[in-house]
């Protein structure tokens, strides 16, 4: 009989010419000596509606093997153990133990220093105005703070931003580009340039420093102008013209402090947030003072009554006010428990318990249960 064996490219389809009682060896031996680029017959494969033949097997008892049947030839693979490769067998400790000594990647003090200073604090966006700045020197979005306000998902580290009053919006001067392409053509044309670029949007009105971290900047309150050190030192005119106040009535916050003048924001920002606390307290306690009556209802016909004999005793003269000492009693007495009449300390405590102190106990069911049960014990 005659079976078609589809070997791929670029072989393609062979017909093989075999008997009945031939094996699956046998069929791979007349293929290689009919085609040289089947390869060794010990790697190829022939299956049947799917099925891998064994080379042991006999064409005649496959079952739906007949003349003119179509048989496809793969290879297997090599590999799988003894060549070097994975076996499986390892455990992860040994994964671990090879990172372990790996130290942590080091970021770049460069481009860390870029990102303080151009991008927002809350969502590492572009700074783009409106911008603000909170007691800290952080710069922020305007629009990324306020939605995070509104979805109340502000960092703890953040908690001293409690709304736009805790921040200033502030007046950022732009950054004049040299060239005469687009703004972006610089960064473009250099892309495959993993350097740090020192171009920054933003910079002093005064002196034209740029405002990318390598001059320490201050926002001047309440204007809102950002400006450099360098410009409040040496030309401290300028900036009173710019601001519309003296130097002297102007409040500064630096812009992205570190070391000890960023401890120094930090606790005078806590102790403007307890003073604060504080005073909020303290007007609730005169809120309430001032809602409490000052004069009891329960007390109110004592306190006249002591009033008329008060009177009365210094010869008919009515006081316009009643005494302290006898006002402060009053009070005491309207917040005493008030007892209906015929209600004593036994009928409160008979609401509570059955029993009477020195009565005589009478046996019960319980008792009589577990003087059984201590009578069987033993």
């Amino acid at each position: 009989m005659q079976l078609f064996v589809r070997c791929g490219l670029p072989v393609g389809t062979l017909a093989v010419d075999c008997t009945p009682s031939d094996t699956v060896a046998d069929l791979k031996d007349r293929l290689c000596t009919k085609n040289g680029q089947l390869g060794p017959c010990r790697f190829m494969r022939l299956q049947h509606a799917g099925v891998s033949l064994p080379d042991e097997r006999i064409l005649g008892d496959v079952c739906g093997l007949g003349p003119d049947a179509t048989l496809h030839l793969s290879y297997r693979l090599r590999g799988g153990g003894g060549d070097g490769g994975s076996t499986g067998a390892e455990s992860r400790s040994c994964y671990l133990e090879m990172y372990l000594g790996k130290k942590a990647d080091k970021v770049n003090p460069e481009e860390e220093r870029l990102a303080k200073w151009t991008r927002c604090h809350l969502s590492g966006e572009p700074l783009t105005p409106p911008c603000v700045v909170d007691d800290l020197g952080n710069l922020y979005n305007k629009d990324a703070l306020i939605q995070r306000l509104l979805d109340k998902m502000i960092p703890r580290a953040l908690a001293h931003i409690t709304g736009l009053k805790s921040v200033t919006e502030l007046k950022m001067h732009p950054a004049k580009r040299s060239g005469t392409g687009p703004p972006n053509a610089k960064a473009a044309a250099s892309q495959t340039c993993f350097q740090p670029s020192n171009d920054s949007d933003f910079c002093c009105p005064v002196t034209g420093v740029a405002f990318n971290g390598r001059c320490k900047f201050v926002v001047l309150r309440p204007s809102g102008h950002v400006v450099s050190e360098k410009a409040l030192k040496e030309v401290p005119a300028v900036v009173e013209e710019l601001a519309g106040k003296k130097v002297s009535e102007l409040e500064t916050v630096p812009v992205n402090p570190g070391g000890e003048q960023l401890e120094q924001l930090r606790a005078r920002v806590a102790a403007r947030l307890a003073e604060k606390g504080a005073l909020k307290k303290d007007k609730k306690r005169s809120a309430a003072a001032a809602a409490a009556p000052a004069v009891p209802l329960n007390g109110g016909a004592a306190i006249a009554a002591a009033t008329v004999a008060n009177g009365n005793r210094g010869g008919g003269r009515r006081s316009a006010s009643p005494p302290v000492d006898d006002t402060a009693a009053a009070a005491a007495a309207a917040k005493r428990l008030k007892i209906p009449s015929g209600a004593t300390k036994e009928v409160y405590s008979s609401i509570f318990s059955s029993s009477k102190p020195g009565a005589v106990e009478k046996e019960t069911f319980c008792c009589r249960a577990l003087s059984a049960r201590g009578m069987n014990l033993t």
